[in-house]
């Protein structure tokens, strides 16, 4: 039975998880981390510690993704395939998000802090996969680019509530930097609740017929997501066009991360090197840079999702990455310097990097999410866009390579790393645009 077109309400409420979902990640990767880590390992191993926690939990969304995916594609509950692990595996967050929190308080040791985090990113992940599937279930196909547009101005702005909150009101104006991060945590646990409730009790999922299950057993699906390596080969082998968007977004992902995972060391070192309070300012400027990059992702994020839509979803990606490209190779030379005046108003290199890379990541994100839903197979569409997870997070362990990388560099020269560092991202990302033409518009034209 063909499904009903939807108003945009519905796409604001059925996605309204991933508020919570984003302030959650958001705060920690962008603020909270790299605020205590040079406490608990000090400053020459800051990147590389923050490397390590990333890259292992990044593995764990690996696995842990597409096999919730897997077994949420055939829950026969009546209450619908999604929201009851949705539900289940977000309140067990809010309860390790309450762990980290008085754990900081008791032994704050990075031991701790690194089990923790583990545990959460395995819970966040469960959630996350049946949470992908919403769409793909309930959006008629015309209105993909609308609903993942939205999706991609709730991800966005969650950027512009942890830096506001997480990262200027608390982390930014606190001498405490541990006592500040506690307090973090209890607000993302709250916040992560409020907003299960909101998808709960405004979206309504049609239970699955025993007659619409997938025709592969449960066992074989879950040992597949099990097999990285399985998944990779059988992507490539029958969902070839969504194997090559994969393949951009790994690219892509990892050119935006491995310049803004960090940053925050970036400011405290370089730009700010010398201040007597540079540890507390750089969460601030941290949180200037990602409200301006947010407000950014937020203006053209439902935009682009539409005009892809009408013009194409390759044409408007392109865009988006040029945009990109830009803003990382400005990067290389910030000193929050100011560019010029209108009156009251300056504009400061950091500024213009964040417009640009707002502007080009918001495009690019709310586009290259419609266009996996164009491209994958909707039997199995949870799962699918599960093992898109192998391309975010593969992402993820791609930048993770710049904490070493930096670590070392900076024991060279000061700020040597950070150049390696930003210098790799820039030509990721441009390496992106040259391999979007090998991605087709539409899963029909692929299978020609």
């Amino acid at each position: 039975m063909p499904m009903k077109p939807l108003r945009w309400h519905n796409f604001f409420t059925m996605n309204a998880w991933f508020f919570g979902l984003g302030f959650m990640w958001n705060s920690l990767h962008r603020f909270i981390l790299p605020a205590i880590l040079p406490l608990l390992v000090g400053v020459s191993l800051q990147a590389s510690a923050l490397s390590a926690l990333t890259t292992v939990g990044l593995l764990i969304a690996i696995v842990a993704q597409p096999i919730a995916g897997a077994i949420s594609d055939r829950s026969l509950s009546r209450f619908g395939r999604r929201r009851p692990m949705m539900a289940v595996w977000t309140l067990v967050c809010a309860a390790l998000l309450g762990a980290l929190a008085f754990a900081l308080g008791i032994a704050p040791t990075y031991a701790i802090l690194f089990a923790l985090y583990c545990l959460l990113q395995g819970a966040s992940n469960m959630a996350h996969g049946p949470a992908q599937g919403l769409i793909p279930d309930l959006v008629p196909e015309k209105q993909h680019g609308a609903a993942g547009g939205i999706k991609g101005f709730i991800d966005n702005f969650t950027l512009i509530m942890a830096g506001l909150v997480t990262g200027t009101l608390l982390l930014g104006r606190s001498p405490d930097l541990l006592d500040s991060a506690r307090v973090a945590l209890w607000i993302i646990a709250a916040v992560l609740v409020i907003f299960l409730v909101v998808n709960l009790v405004t979206t309504r999922e049609t239970p699955l017929a025993r007659a619409d299950l997938p025709r592969e057993a449960l066992r074989v699906s879950v040992w597949n997501s099990l097999s990285i390596v399985g998944n990779i080969r059988e992507t490539w082998r029958d969902q070839r066009a969504f194997a090559w968007l994969l393949i951009v977004r790994l690219i892509f992902l990892g050119g935006i991360q491995i310049v803004s995972n960090y940053a925050q060391f970036y400011f405290k070192d370089v730009v700010l090197a010398g201040a007597a309070d540079a540890a507390q300012r750089a969460p601030q400027l941290m949180g200037e840079l990602l409200i301006i990059v947010a407000v950014a992702l937020v203006l053209v994020s439902a935009p682009a999702g539409i005009l892809s839509d009408r013009f194409g979803r390759r044409a408007v990606s392109a865009v988006g990455a040029a945009f990109a490209v830009g803003a990382a190779a400005l990067l290389l030379f910030i000193r929050n310097r100011a560019l010029f005046a209108l009156g009251d108003f300056v504009l400061t290199d950091l500024m213009l990097a964040g417009l640009l890379l707002g502007v080009g990541a918001g495009i690019f994100f709310a586009v290259n999410w419609a266009w996996a839903t164009d491209l994958v197979s909707h039997d199995q569409a949870a799962r699918y866009l599960g093992i898109s997870n192998l391309a975010t997070a593969g992402a993820g362990i791609l930048a993770a390579l710049g904490g070493p990388l930096i670590d070392w560099g900076n024991a060279q020269a000061p700020g040597l790393g950070y150049t390696f560092a930003f210098a790799t991202g820039t030509a990721w990302l441009l390496l992106t645009l040259l391999l979007l033409p090998r991605v087709p518009e539409r899963r029909d034209v692929a299978m020609k």
